[in-house]
């Protein structure tokens, strides 16, 4: 009985692969792609110029990156009333900057951004500052981190709740020598920051770290390891420039579908991920952030 179930199952096997060399041919239609307009502006109180991004999605078939568009015109309210229209596309990044001359500031209210463009519908989407990162204490450990099986220095960071308000942080840092009357160079350079805290979400390539209540008010605490893969010795003198930014629900599900779509890169086993958007009428994100600084030692 064996020997015939071993026999059928070859037979069967056989069937199969003749079907798979012969093989089978389907015309299957796909919809034409009808393009939509893509807008994202982030706008920090921080911020003395803002830079919007305006393209175009594009189909699965087609092989050219979608271009940024140009003939745009970018308009920014608060509660209704225009703040902000400009219309200049850097000829060089493609991007549409506006300077302001000073900060944008941080004010009560919802913002509204609407992008109108000649040969798209318009499109628009609304964020609120949310509020600003309370440091209670930030604390520089020298040589106290680590990275990998690099000695590193160590940034304790302790924020204060807000009651009743969800709060988000992306922290990111830059450095310095203190050593001003050796070194030859004393300006700000970007260094990676890593956490071994299960509660964070890498963003980027250690550009920043990513952490938030998630609806439990709570005051946070959190370690931080600044790292130069240039180098930057611990036996040296450093100051540290730490960033907390505090994103809104918008800016935190944007960072969050970036993380998840880079961790799904180079994985053929990874589902599908979407880059969060919030814009109305096409795609995009539109978010709002507060950003306060401290300098450690």
């Amino acid at each position: 009985m064996k020997k015939i179930v071993f026999i059928a199952l070859i037979a069967i096997s056989a069937s199969s692969c003749g079907k798979l060399t012969e093989g089978v041919v389907r015309n299957i239609d796909l919809p034409p792609h009808t393009p939509t307009l893509v807008g994202t502006l982030f706008a920090d109180n921080s911020d003395t110029s803002l830079y919007a991004v305006i393209s175009q999605t594009r189909g699965l078939l087609d092989s050219n990156a979608s271009k940024l568009l140009p003939d745009a015109i970018i308009n920014l309210y608060k509660n209704n009333v225009l703040q902000y229209s400009w219309n200049n596309q850097d000829a060089q990044t493609g991007y549409y900057p506006l300077h302001l001359g000073d900060t944008l500031g941080s004010y009560d209210g919802t913002y509204t951004f609407e992008v109108l463009h000649p040969d798209f519908d318009a499109i628009t989407a609304t964020d609120q500052f949310p509020p600003s990162a309370i440091i209670t204490e930030s604390i520089l450990n020298k040589g106290a981190g680590q990275v990998f099986s690099f000695e590193t220095d160590e940034i304790i960071v302790k924020l204060d709740d807000i009651s009743g308000v969800d709060q988000h942080y992306l922290f990111s840092c830059m450095e310095r020598s203190a050593d001003f009357g050796v070194s030859q160079d004393t300006s700000w350079k970007r260094v990676e920051l890593y956490t071994d805290d299960q509660r964070a979400t890498q963003v980027g390539d250690g550009d920043a770290i990513l952490l938030s209540e998630n609806g439990i008010d709570a005051d946070l605490q959190i370690s931080l390891a600044p790292f130069s893969f240039l180098g930057s010795s611990t036996q040296e003198e450093y100051e540290y420039r730490l960033s907390v930014k505090t994103l809104s629900n918008e800016g935190l599900n944007y960072y969050r579908s970036i993380s998840s779509y880079q961790n799904a890169q180079n994985n053929p086993f990874s589902e599908p991920v979407v880059i969060y958007s919030n814009v109305e009428g096409g795609y995009g994100v539109f978010a709002l952030s507060r950003t306060v600084e401290t300098i450690l030692p």
